[in-house]
């Protein structure tokens, strides 16, 4: 079997995301649409790898490059939090280790032909050979996190599907916010995003998180636009008319990603969010998604413990960071400095920095 790895052409688009839709653990992230919005978003040049047989794709690996003249370029597959790479392969392909191999071995080289100090290699949650890309790739360090996804059998009363998955202390919660006077619903108006990020905003900010800027929701809605048949919708919470909370959430194969969520803090005891992921969740289920993955989280953090009630179970993930120049110079910047350098982007675990 001659395997060809070679970067993605123009010529290769349809059949790019052909091969996602057909692998066992490609997800949105992988996709071109996702591309575009990580691409506009972070300024940063895409490479992304084909392998071919006989003049055909039947697997990939996406790569963002960061440059940084002062401290050395960096390369990850993919950047921005919450988001996966890694390889992906046809899954009707025989020798699928072979492939990925391959693939991953042109990523190393990637990152040695563009000047980079480290690679990072994302996996998928959904990912079933992680031992072999680690024994391939050989890392530097590995950053090991966990996912927490809840999968619904196929059924025709959901609602009845939904309760028996989840905790008694869900159940409860779900009952107390249907009997608070709360309104769900499904928006298609654009202006709505604004609403949902200025939540999102002050609630991040009062616990010293992570925001999502503005530009990343302008993008992310001018490639996916609003609509009943997006992959990006929004629904929103109200009491007395007043919008209390919202969720932002994508859709992929038959993957739901719980993206965004954002509420406002005075109205938490009323349970809006639990009652928007409820509504999610049925209007998913009806429309053929049974996967709802909740994102990664702290297992020791109230967050994770709320996920863990939805019937949520863990779903490891890897971070292999590969090494190829000294990084005492970087290791002596404090972890604002490295954020500020690479934005978006990962260099190693915070763990190796030594504060000068």
């Amino acid at each position: 079997m001659t395997i060809k790895i070679e970067e993605m052409s123009s010529l290769d688009i349809e059949e790019y995301d052909t091969v996602i839709r057909m692998s066992n653990h490609g997800m949105r992230w992988h996709t071109l649409k996702w591309r575009k919005v990580l691409q506009r978003f972070t300024e940063t040049m895409p490479i992304y790898l084909v392998a071919k047989l006989n003049g055909n794709i039947v697997g990939v690996l996406p790569s963002f490059l960061k440059k940084n003249a002062k401290y050395g370029n960096v390369i990850n597959s993919l950047p921005f939090f919450g988001t996966h790479g890694g390889p992906v392969v046809k899954s009707t392909i025989e020798n699928q280790l072979q492939i990925k191999r391959r693939l991953l071995l042109a990523f190393k080289d990637l990152a040695k032909e563009n000047d980079c100090i480290s690679s990072t290699l994302i996996t998928t949650p959904f990912e079933n050979s992680s031992n072999f890309i680690q024994e391939t790739l050989k890392p530097a360090f590995i950053d090991s996190r966990i996912t927490q996804i809840t999968t619904f059998p196929k059924t025709d009363n959901i609602e009845k599907t939904i309760m028996y998955t989840v905790e008694k202390r869900c159940r409860n919660a779900i009952r107390k916010a249907q009997k608070s006077g709360i309104e769900v619903g499904f928006v298609e108006d654009i202006g709505y995003a604004k609403i949902l990020f200025e939540m999102h905003k002050e609630g991040m900010e009062k616990k010293a998180g992570i925001v999502k800027p503005w530009r990343f929701f302008e993008i992310l809605f001018e490639e996916f636009p609003m609509g009943q048949s997006s992959n990006v919708k929004i629904l929103f919470a109200w009491k007395n008319n007043e919008i209390i909370a919202g969720l932002l959430l994508t859709y992929y194969k038959n993957i739901v990603d719980y993206f965004t969520p954002a509420f406002k803090a005075e109205y938490s005891s009323l349970q809006p969010n639990t009652l928007l992921i409820f509504e999610a969740m049925k209007d998913a289920l009806k429309n053929g998604y049974n996967i709802w993955n909740f994102g990664g989280g702290d297992r020791f953090s109230g967050v994770y413990k709320f996920k863990q009630s939805w019937g949520a179970k863990d779903y490891p993930y890897q971070y292999f960071i590969n090494i190829y120049k000294d990084i005492g110079e970087l290791q002596k910047l404090s972890i604002e400095e490295i954020l500020s350098e690479y934005r978006w982007f990962y260099v190693f675990p915070f763990k190796v920095v030594t504060m000068s």
